[in-house]
């Protein structure tokens, strides 16, 4: 087995392992969402105007962002993420390299995927056996950024949840929304599905709430639902034998 065999079969691994925890996540997102939290958050997070930002933690100000879904509702949605962001506000204050490693690392794993699937693309075009093989090497060394991002998130996580004491009434259910959070980073390089929690100052692309009707619809539905109860309740009245 050649280098370029091995190189494929470890990110073919990759894509299948953050494709999975993208769709375990995505059930298990939308079900925090909807699920309380008995503890409340002793940790100030500030509501973010950015479209599709679930949260993130800003160093140069040491303060964490929170969308306005999340914003004091919670549940254990906003435990999550409050916890992961104060996971990387100590870090920022302990371990401040973590922090300045990410963006190298995140760096690293886009531009070697890409040149990889350029060359892969350009020996195929150009019939060249050799590029394709060089281009699997090349985005097999995205996996040193893409693992070293997943290692930073779980590292923020278990800190936060470590720090912050409201994570003990549902250690479990957090830890794992937190872990296959940080698994979604596998599937960086493909930017097909971005981190749901942000590491930095960067926001992220998270899962949005459930649509929900707005006033107006609901008072167009209750309007209906009484028009046809009424209607309903005239055509038994008279009904062929009724009084």
């Amino acid at each position: 087995m050649n280098l370029a065999m091995i190189a494929g079969a470890l990110v073919g691994g990759q894509i299948v392992a953050g494709g999975w925890a993208a769709i375990v996540f995505r059930r298990a997102w939308y079900a925090a969402l909807a699920e309380p939290a008995d503890s409340s958050l002793a940790v100030d997070a500030f509501p973010t105007t950015a479209d599709g930002v679930a949260g993130w933690y800003r160093p140069a100000t040491d303060q964490i962002f929170i969308a306005p879904y999340l914003h004091h509702a919670r549940s254990l949605a906003e435990l999550a993420v409050v916890v992961h962001e104060q996971g990387h506000r100590h870090q920022q204050s302990t371990r401040p390299w973590t922090i300045r490693l990410q963006a190298p690392l995140r760096a690293l794993a886009i531009l070697t995927s890409s040149l990889g699937g350029l060359l892969a693309v350009l020996g195929l075009l150009l019939v060249n056996p050799e590029l394709p093989e060089l281009g699997v090497i090349i985005a097999g060394i995205n996996l040193f950024g893409s693992v070293g991002l997943v290692a930073l998130e779980w590292d923020a996580s278990r800190l936060g949840l470590a720090t912050v004491g409201a994570s003990r009434d549902h250690p479990k259910t957090v830890r794992l929304l937190l872990r296959l959070a940080g698994l979604t980073y596998l599937l960086l390089p493909l930017t097909i599905v971005e981190p749901i929690l942000s590491p930095t100052s960067a926001p992220s692309l998270p899962l949005a709430p459930r649509k929900t009707p707005d006033a107006r619809s609901e008072r167009t539905s209750a309007a209906r639902r009484k028009s046809h109860g009424e209607r309903g309740t005239e055509d038994s009245t008279h009904q062929p034998g009724g009084t």
